[in-house]
């Protein structure tokens, strides 16, 4: 019979790792979400040229009355407002593939390739003062092809950290009238 011999020594007056292993996991404990203050960057420009093709193509197969929603009042925040619409966006993208056929389910990828990135951001949950509309999915794509146009210019620019909870604009309430088919908002 075999006896295993234990790595280590519990009789071992050493009571600290050895300086290599703190230096391995030092990094990780000093990154910045483990600090209070998630990173949000993109320091190679994750929007690529030909994003609207992908775009194009998707409307192409759409039923262009597919009901969606967007949100109706995010607050209007520099360099921020672009960031949530993605958000918002890709999580439909990610809601539709599920329910589309094998063509859909390629071309919504496509498309969620383009505006994955937001993903890598630590979002916190959406607020409750977060209200939507209701529209068609064509109105989504054309919001979310605007938003990457404006966001290519500059995404490689800043930290978006102070974007990661999505503010609502203070005192708009919306109310809603639904009819059949059709709702309205004022």
């Amino acid at each position: 019979m075999t006896a295993l011999a234990p790595a280590w020594r519990p009789t071992s007056t050493r009571l600290l790792p050895p300086l290599g292993l703190l230096l391995l996991l030092l990094p990780p404990l000093l990154s910045p979400s483990l600090l209070g203050t998630p990173s949000c960057s993109f320091p190679h420009n994750p929007i690529s040229s030909n994003f609207r093709d992908k775009f194009n193509q998707l409307s192409d197969y759409l039923l262009r009355d597919y009901p969606v929603t967007l949100a109706a009042n995010l607050q209007d925040e520099q360099f921020c407002r672009e960031l949530w619409h993605l958000v918002l966006a890709q999580r439909w993208m990610e809601r539709l593939k599920p329910v589309a056929g094998l063509r859909m389910q390629e071309l919504l990828e496509a498309v969620n390739t383009e505006i994955h990135f937001v993903t890598f951001c630590v979002f916190q949950p959406l607020p409750s003062c977060l209200r939507f509309v209701q529209t068609n999915i064509s109105h989504l794509l054309q919001d979310t092809v605007a938003q990457l146009e404006a966001m290519k210019r500059w995404i490689t620019r800043g930290n978006f950290s102070q974007c990661l909870e999505l503010r609502c604009q203070p005192g708009i309430e919306l109310r809603t009238l639904c009819l059949p088919g059709k709702c309205l908002f004022y």
